[in-house]
This record gives C-alpha cells, structure tokens and sequence, in this order.
C-alpha cells in the first residue's frame, strides 16, 4: 500500500491502526465498528451450581460473587482511554454484548470510569486497602486479598489493554495479574486443559458476537463446561438460572419484535448484575490507496458485498 504496489488490503488488525494513521495521506484508513465484542468477564464458577444445575469443576475467586466488586472492577477501568489510546477513537465501548446491531438495547448507558464510586464500593464490600496497597476483606469467612489472574491471548493490542487496565485497577487497591497465553492454548478443548473450557482461571477476556441472530447458550447453566459436558460453551462458568431461562426464551417465538423485547431484558439483566466487562466494539480494518473507490461498509459487511460498485481513479 505504501509503495502503491497494492491498491487495498482488506484485513488489518486494530494494533495496525496507529501505524496506518502515520502513512496518511497516501494511504486511505478505514475503520468500520462491527459486531464482535471485546470483553472482560469474571469467572463464575460454582462447585455446587446452583439448585444442582450448572455445576463447575473450578470455584470462581470468592470476591467475584459480589456485585459491588464486579461493579467496582468495571468502573475502576477507564475503557475510554484504552478505545482512544489504543484504538484511535475509531470504535466505541459498547453497552452490552449485542454492539451494532439492531438487537442492541438503545436504552442501557455505558458507565463511565470513576475510580472514586469504585474505591467507594470496595469500602462498601468490607476490602480495606492493607499495608502493601492491596485491599484485604472477609470472603465466606476468610480473609481474601484482591488479587487475581487475567488470562487473554498475547496478542500485541491485548498485552497493550492489559497493561492499562492494570495500572487503572491498581489506584484502587487491586492487583490484576495479566497472563497472555497463545491463543491455541487459551482457546484449547477441556480435554487438553484449555483454560476457558476447563474454568481454570480467575478473570478472561477475548472476542466473539451473537449476530446475526441474537440468541447465545454461553449464559445456559447447562451449558457450563465439567467434565460430563467438557463441549459445553459456558466459559463464564455462570449459572444464573434467571437469566439462562430468560434468553432461552427468545427461542419460543419468531416474532422479530417479541425476540427484541426479550433481549433488551436480557441486556439490562447482565448490565446491572456486571456479569461481563464490554470493552469495546471490535473494528473492522481497511487499508486503500486514495484511487481505489469503495461503496459503503457497515458492521455486518465486508468491503466485498457490493464489489459491482468499485472504481479506480487517476
């Protein structure tokens, strides 16, 4: 592109962004919101499961159970900074996991990052901040420091996002260890210890999207991974029987308006329990020499569904 040997490139990553900006003018970037999803989320694991359905191999971290520390993680984190730092502005953090679409619940906010509500809810959950800057607080009866594990890939823009989140969480009393793993390993079979599968960690993140239809069995407690079910696709490992019936059922209808009603519930229902951290919007990521002359893209198309309508300039 650079040379202008190639008139387009249709598949950059979002850690190329910056080093596209820097070739402008000769190069054209364009950066397209999609669909996919970064997230965080916390492992909800529960030996037991709840009421005998979605039991886990592995307990989640015991503070995790509690809403105000996962509201305080998520607020604690500026994923504004990370979207204009690391991504150009060019995205947006999402308000649920449903990004760009029309099943999107328009009527959720994203919150904004506010240390200060954060270190006021960890208060709130008994964690006081102990002689080494980490906060300590009684977990079922034993006292617990908030330190934990984040297992992502080592991908370049991961280990970048991970590195920020650990500087924004430590300013509240919290240490979170990043561990990027290859993605053939982090992504791997239970059967071969692959962390997701198996619940052997303490927080996660990655991509994916539930689109074009909006339904998802990663929130069904039977599906939570173990070892009689090692397919299943419940990486949270959570079991909120609440929620796993609620979007089970949008599958009782095809009726666009009804299976919407549905979701946007289920959207809220996630949102207010912090049961995941959107992190941002994934983007799609062109590169073209100012000639070439595209139609329009948008989050669930690629630059080649109306290719009939391309040109090339002198």
């Amino acid at each position: 592109l650079q040379t202008g040997d190639v008139d387009w490139y249709p598949n950059f990553s979002e850690g190329d962004i910056t080093t596209m900006q820097a070739l402008e003018p000769d190069v054209v970037l364009t950066v397209v919101a999609g669909s996919d999803f970064e997230h965080y989320f916390f492992n909800m694991g529960r030996t037991e499961g709840v009421d005998g359905r979605g039991v886990a191999d592995n307990e989640g971290f015991c503070p995790f159970k509690d809403i105000n520390v996962r509201k305080a993680i998520t607020i604690g984190i500026n994923r504004q900074a990370i979207v204009d730092e690391l991504l150009a502005g060019l995205t947006a953090v999402p308000v649920s996991q449903w990004p760009n679409t029309a099943w999107t619940n328009t009527d959720l906010e994203v919150e904004g990052y506010d240390p200060e509500a954060a270190a006021a809810l960890l208060d709130e959950a008994g964690y006081t901040v102990g002689a080494d800057g980490i906060r300590v607080g009684d977990c079922n009866g034993e006292q617990t420091r908030l330190a934990f594990n984040f297992e992502t890939t080592d991908a370049p823009i991961r280990i970048d996002a991970a590195t920020a989140v650990q500087a924004d969480l430590a300013e509240i009393g919290i240490e979170f260890t990043p561990i990027h793993t290859p993605a053939g390993t982090f992504f791997g079979q239970y059967v071969d210890g692959g962390p997701l599968t198996t619940g052997n960690y303490d927080m996660g993140g990655y991509t994916t999207g539930f689109y074009p239809d909006p339904y998802t069995d990663n929130f069904q407690c039977e599906s939570v991974p173990n070892a009689e079910k090692p397919d299943g696709t419940n990486w949270y490992h959570l079991c909120d029987p609440f929620l796993s019936g609620l979007i089970d059922s949008s599958l009782d209808t095809v009726d666009t308006a009804a299976r919407k009603a549905i979701m946007d519930e289920a959207q809220k229902y996630i949102a207010e329990n912090y049961y995941v951290i959107p992190m941002y919007a994934r983007g799609d990521v062109f590169g073209s020499t100012p000639r070439f002359q595209f139609g329009p893209v948008g989050p669930q198309s690629n630059m080649n569904w109306n290719a009939e309508t391309w040109d090339v300039t002198e």
